[in-house]
């Protein structure tokens, strides 16, 4: 009775495991055909848009911003305030080293 006990366990775990499994694929495939549809996303900005964290005006900043699908905008530096504390230690590395490589490369064009 053990033995079967223990195998019946052991194929509820698997049926769960299998589940978790396919839910994962569907949201993989979900995600896949957000990216494909974001990769062909155009959208207009207006001449007045502003940064959503911090209102200062984006056509004429100084600066990188990015346009969301929602339609906020985002000035590339508030942005990554917001968002870097919630990363984990190496993406945070990696935050800051294409921040380096982009400051270098800025100053090699004479920006």
């Amino acid at each position: 009775d053990e033995i079967c006990e223990a195998l019946s366990k052991y194929s509820s775990k698997i049926a769960e495991y299998k589940q978790q499994m396919v839910e994962c694929d569907q949201t993989c495939e979900e995600l896949r055909g957000e990216i494909a549809r974001l990769d062909n996303y155009d959208t207009d900005l207006r001449p007045d848009a502003r940064c959503a964290l911090t209102r200062r005006p984006v056509a004429h900043a100084d600066e990188a911003f990015y346009v969301f699908p929602s339609g906020y905008v985002a000035l590339a530096g508030p942005l990554a305030k917001e968002v870097v504390p919630y990363l984990t230690a190496p993406q945070r590395e990696r935050v800051r080293r294409l921040e380096a490589d982009l400051a270098a490369a800025r100053r090699a064009r004479g920006r």
